[in-house]
């Protein structure tokens, strides 16, 4: 009667999907104080049905999956480096990212400060995804960014401020006690465990008088005495504690017609390593104005600068050190070391350096038009740039570099890329409302359009003089291998698409959805570029159900198509050349760079969803979902016939499934006006299975003997062998053979037939726990996320096979569990080897029933105490401050696994995630 009209600030606001689709949100204040400098890992636990890994390395992105692989893996070898294929791959699978209604690239997904978000969306089923059409079959997260409030101008400032701590070694290592005896036992001659014992000199100087001998042994008891009493910890030597930090600032406010928003955040975070940081800028400006009673139009902008840098200060990595150095070698000391002969720990460092420079803007602006009480058109446009650089430097001083016995001017070396990424995207919609007294019916019709441009360089190098760490002392005037290369690709995509949707309800109690998506997208062959897509759902609220146990009972089922071509390089459909980097006479080839494939097709998902709510006894929400995703026409490079002058090409290659079962439950345990307790636990089951491939029942892409994929199976099965133990007569491992019997890998290799599949690398059961408790001021929040029924295989790097090898430093427990004597039993590692040969089998790098462990981890991610100041405690600032908050905030904290080599959640020795603690400060005046 008031005649108000409510104008939306984000274009999915206005959203029919939510009436049937699978939706989960996710509040920004859950995550919002969360000492982190990717916002990605503090959604871990938050949400059923999405498992998110890191590698625990600082800087890295994390991969993200909603329900399950969608597809397989596409990294394979070819004219791309490791990172394009890794970064293909992930891209394969990984969701859509939307930020108020405009498309955004993963990597400026990761870089959004956490405060400056309102809260998240994850896009689970066909019938919230649909209208994304070909971009979103793995799911879709949609932020809404924080707003202008109307009224006085509001100033925030967040403040953290604390350490971050070392972590987990890997595994645990040798102490001299130990290494000294393996050496002993290993009898290489290089090695002080042995040269200084008994056993040696008796066997070196048979020839020397008794007394002569006897004196020998005494002077290497007292030298072996000295080194046992070293006992250095690499792990803490090379590791370290940093800090981290950060500053955001906020301002808000507004009047009747006009609102703002504005803030910047300052971070850093120091790794555990000596170097390597990392660093970010980011500011946001956020501008609403109402143009009439009917138009509304907002303004964004975002600004990012971050700054990473690895100095890995060994001959590959620190961590790399930390289980090859031994415990009776010091750090800085100018002996010669045993674990590298000839050289001193003062060799080993600066072996290599890289610095990352990310820069990133974003603009969009959204119009909201109320043309009627029924009739409304929204739209967003908008740029999202990101322009990258890195460069690696190895210096001639380097190991690495000496050992290749070059001349002094062709050492060291240099690259450098640059890379730039922009998303320019539209979305318009219109919005029709027809009420008709208990029944209502909406009407929605869209068209998108999504342009990326890459553009990517790549310079590299050798010939560096010592002290200049830059891509810019490459020496060009060398030839042969070591001549300075460069290159550059420049891709173009571009995707349009057509929608609608339409929406009955009758009542508040059924709805039933329907909605149709067009798209076309330039990666795929011309006569194949227009695809279509739908969803339909229902929703019945059994409103008859109303009892004291069981009430706000209703059931969701959706079902739909939708499609992908991520991770998708253009010259992969279409001929495209590129000059080669090699040239004779002058002339350089003109080559075309892929195989392509004019009969490709996109991966089409078809997806059902069924879904529960309810509430039990008037305080637990209960979500129960069962869903089933088929993706057919699965993209894949394999492995083609080199008579056509290329060894692989991407093709439609099969079917896989992933369904599985998702429960979240939300409860206020207890609730009064002085205490709260606040508990959500969510638990998601997938089961991912390859149900067909179109060339035969096997995929062999590695070279392996067994398959990469096989139907009837997941598609990140684990092959190996079954282990029988080392045999106590010679010291070899035993194999059980598919036939029944055995062979000892010394004399015959493994058969096809002999591997056996050992489990799966991906968890299927995971989950969260997430805890606020309020007492008065004080507010108490503790989280977990865990992961159960993986596998990993051991890394192994620190276990020393060959007596040639044990100068290196070895993993704790080794001396023990190694066969050195006719008639040893129940041992863990064979036999120690001078060199390959007549035990070329032994290291092939299969893994067995006894190199892998289950990767089942609870992790401890966060545990909070907060307290607000009371107007009482304010005294008389109460007046200007609104609000005064402090607290103490733990990160990453503990991790419970049986797992036994390396951290659970990466499967690498670089170790955990690193842990945080930090105090915060929270103000607005």
């Amino acid at each position: 009667m008031l005649d108000e009209v409510v104008l939306k600030t984000n274009i999915n606001d206005t959203d029919m999907r939510k009436a049937t689709g699978s939706i989960a949100k996710i509040k920004a204040q859950d995550i919002e104080e969360i000492a982190t400098m990717n916002f990605v890992e503090s959604l871990r636990g938050q949400v059923a049905g999405i498992v998110i890994s890191t590698s625990g390395e600082l800087g890295s992105v994390p991969k993200i999956r909603i329900r399950g692989t969608s597809t397989l893996s596409r990294k394979t070898k070819g004219k791309y480096s490791n990172k394009d294929l890794e970064y293909n791959d992930n891209k394969a699978n990984q969701p859509l990212f939307v930020l108020d209604g405009q498309i955004i690239s993963a990597e400026a997904f990761a870089t959004i400060n956490i405060q400056d978000i309102k809260d998240i969306k994850v896009l689970k089923d066909a019938a919230a995804n649909a209208l994304y059409g070909i971009k979103a079959a793995n799911g879709i997260i949609e932020i809404t960014s924080k707003r202008g409030v109307k009224g006085k101008t509001m100033y925030t400032y967040s403040f953290q401020q604390g350490i971050t701590l070392r972590g987990k070694a890997g595994v645990d290592m040798m102490d001299s006690t130990e290494k000294l005896e393996f050496e002993r036992l290993a009898k290489n001659e290089n090695n002080p465990g042995y040269y200084y014992s008994e056993d040696y000199i008796r066997k070196k100087f048979r020839d020397e008088t008794q007394i002569q001998i006897t004196n020998r042994i005494i002077d290497g008891n007292k030298k072996l005495d000295s080194l046992r009493a070293i006992n250095t910890n690499w792990f803490d030597q090379l590791s370290m504690i940093s800090k981290y930090e950060s500053h955001n600032l906020s301002m808000s406010g507004g009047n009747e017609d006009s609102k703002f928003f504005i803030s910047t955040n300052i971070s850093s975070q120091g790794g555990k390593f000596l170097g390597n940081d990392i660093g970010r800028v980011t500011a946001r400006l956020n501008f609403e104005h109402n143009l009439s009673k009917k138009l509304h139009i907002v303004f964004n902008s975002n600004l990012g600068l971050s700054e990473s840098n690895t100095q890995n200060t060994s001959v590959s990595s620190p961590s790399d050190l930390i289980y090859r150095l031994n415990p009776y070698e010091q750090k800085g000391q100018e002996t010669k070391l045993i674990s590298f002969p000839n050289k001193t720990y003062a060799d080993l460092i600066d072996q290599y350096s890289s610095k990352t420079i990310s820069k990133r803007f974003n603009f969009s602006m959204n119009a909201f038009w109320k043309i009627n009480n029924r009739l409304n058109i929204s739209s967003v446009f908008g740029t999202d740039y990101v322009y990258g650089t890195s460069e690696s430097i190895t210096p001639p001083t380097a190991l690495s570099e000496q050992r290749l016995g070059l001349k002094d001017y062709l050492r060291g070396k240099a690259s450098k890329s640059e890379k730039g990424s922009n998303n320019i995207s539209s979305n318009i919609r219109i919005n029709y409302e027809l009420p008709l007294g208990d029944h209502n019916i909406s009407l929605s019709a869209n068209m998108d359009y999504l342009k990326t441009t890459q553009n990517t360089t790549n310079i590299s190098g050798y010939g560096l003089p010592s002290k200049l760490n830059s891509a810019a002392g490459i020496n060009n005037t060398i030839d042969g291998y070591r001549r300075s290369l460069a290159y550059s690709r420049y891709t173009q995509e571009a995707q349009l698409g057509f929608g609608g949707a339409f929406l009955y309800n009758y009542d508040n109690i059924l709805d039933v959805y329907f909605s149709y998506k067009a798209d076309a997208s330039s990666l795929l062959p011309k006569d194949k570029r227009w695809n279509i897509f739908w969803a339909t759902g229902i929703s019945y609220n059994l409103h008859f159900i109303e009892t004291p146990i069981l009430s706000d009972v209703s059931i969701k089922a959706s079902y739909g198509v939708t499609a992908s071509l991520a991770g998708i390089n253009p010259s992969l459909v279409e001929p495209t050349f590129a000059y080669s980097l090699n040239g004779y006479l002058g002339y350089r080839e003109f080559y075309l760079i892929d195989m392509y494939n004019e009969d490709l097709k996109p991966e089409r998902n078809t997806s059902i969803n069924i879904g529960v709510d309810m509430r039990l006894m008037n305080k637990v929400d209960l979500n129960i979902q069962y869903y089933y995703r088929r993706t057919s026409q699965m993209l894949l490079t394999v492995p083609i016939p080199p008579s056509n002058g290329f060894t692989s090409q991407l093709k439609n290659v099969g079917v896989l499934d992933n369904k599985g079962i998702e429960l979240t439950a939300n409860a206020y345990v207890f609730s009064n006006k002085n205490y709260s307790w606040h508990s959500s636990f969510n638990l998601s089951y997938n089961k991912n299975v390859i149900v067909d491939l179109y060339d035969g029942d096997e995929l062999y892409l590695s070279g392996n003997p067994y398959p990469d994929y096989k139907e009837g199976y997941s598609s990140d099965i684990i092959y190996g062998l079954k282990s029988l133990g080392i045999h106590p007569a010679d010291g070899l491992p035993r194999y059980l053979r598919a036939d029944g019997t055995t062979f000892n890998s010394q004399s015959e290799k493994a058969k096809a037939d002999d591997f056996i599949i050992l489990g799966r690398n991906t968890p299927p059961i995971v989950g969260g726990w997430n805890n606020q408790l309020k007492y008065q001021q004080w507010a108490f929040s503790f989280s977990l996320y865990y992961n159960i029924g993986g596998i990993a295989v051991y890394k192994n790097q620190s276990v020393v096979s060959s007596a040639s090898d044990a100068n290196k430093n070895a993993i704790k427990g080794q001396l023990e569990n190694t066969w050195f004597n006719i008639g040893d039993n129940n041992k863990l590692y064979h036999k120690l080897y001078y060199s390959f040969g007549g035990n070329l089998y032994l290291n092939e790098g299969y893994a067995n029933n006894l190199s892998v462990g289950k990767t089942d981890f609870i992790k401890l991610s966060n545990i909070k105490i907060k307290y607000k100041l009371s107007e009482k405690q304010l005294g008389k600032l109460k007046n200007t401050i609104k609000s005064l908050n402090v607290y103490l905030q733990l990160k990453e904290i503990a991790t419970w696994s049986n797992f036994g080599d390396s951290d659970p959640e990466s499967a690498n020795l670089v170790g955990s995630s690193q842990p945080i603690i930090s105090l915060g400060l929270n103000i607005t005046i």
